[in-house]
């Protein structure tokens, strides 16, 4: 499970333009992965123990131009598309969640 985790989050790398912004994705995502009660950057330096100063750190990344949305949104349907079913209704696909996004696809 691991190894597909990090092979899932390797897949993102090209979505940033600093090395930097990468590794507090990484973090922020397996923050938001092992988190339970979703209050947001606190939750995140609570449930992985970082240093508290590093909460400054984790906001700046939030408001890094290193990396854009709509590119993230589109690296995630491709690796999607390349490791689940897709289901298609017509000509549109479909991707099965859980609701608590909404994205719209490119």
């Amino acid at each position: 499970m691991i190894k597909f985790a990090n092979t899932i989050l390797l897949g993102f790398r090209n979505s940033f333009t600093r090395q930097a912004s990468f590794n507090w994705f990484v973090v922020v995502v397996i923050g938001l992965l092992i988190g339970h009660d979703g209050i947001g950057v606190t939750s995140i330096v609570r449930e992985l123990g970082l240093d508290p100063r590093h909460y400054e750190n984790m906001l700046h990344f939030f408001r890094s131009e290193a990396w854009k949305m709509n590119k993230l949104v589109t690296t995630w349907v491709s690796i999607v598309k390349e490791n689940a079913p897709i289901h298609m209704y017509g000509v549109v696909s479909v991707l099965i969640g859980n609701a608590n996004k909404q994205f719209s696809l490119p």
